[in-house]
């Protein structure tokens, strides 16, 4: 007898992995980096969109956290407000493609240039301007979750020299 072919199974997840932590993956083209804004794809709103905080936290592996606001009409979702100022912090260009990793209340960031490498993710730094007018939307967006303390710094500093030289 042979055994059933997951990838046609009608009944839904019965046969199929579900992740514990979703993802999605976006490339960005031209019109994503001057909109202002990103449409997070309809499936995964269709899927988790009853679950996602508005605000919603956006973190990258080096620790630094970003507030969005979420722009929502009818069945659409898009990260709204801050969301350019997240793309210039990261210097993020035409064909690039981050990562979205959703677990608990925030979106976890991972983010590849253009050949397909992930970035080296700049050490957030105290007093950053491009927050400037964030924070005065999102008071919680604040340097204290990067640690601005000078020996956190120094820390950061010498590792990531480390780790360039292996």
């Amino acid at each position: 007898m042979a055994s059933p072919d997951i990838r046609t199974s009608k009944l839904p997840h019965r046969n199929h992995y579900v992740p514990e932590t979703p993802h999605f993956l976006m490339t960005i083209i031209p019109e994503l980096l001057t909109l202002g804004k990103l449409q997070i794809p309809r499936a995964f709103i269709r899927k988790y969109g009853k679950d996602l905080p508005n605000p919603v936290i956006l973190k990258v592996p080096s620790g630094e956290t970003w507030t969005v606001e979420l722009v929502k009409h009818g069945d659409r979702v898009w990260l709204g407000k801050c969301w350019k100022n997240f793309l210039e912090r990261f210097s993020i260009l035409k064909d690039y493609s981050i990562c979205f990793k959703f677990k608990g209340n925030m979106f976890y960031i991972f983010i590849f240039d253009q050949t397909g490498c992930e970035i080296e993710y700049p050490i957030k730094s105290c007093g950053c301007h491009n927050m400037a007018k964030c924070r005065k939307e999102f008071p919680g967006q604040e340097d204290k979750e990067a640690g601005c303390d000078p020996d956190y710094i120094f820390f950061l500093n010498n590792f990531m020299s480390v780790q360039r030289g292996k």
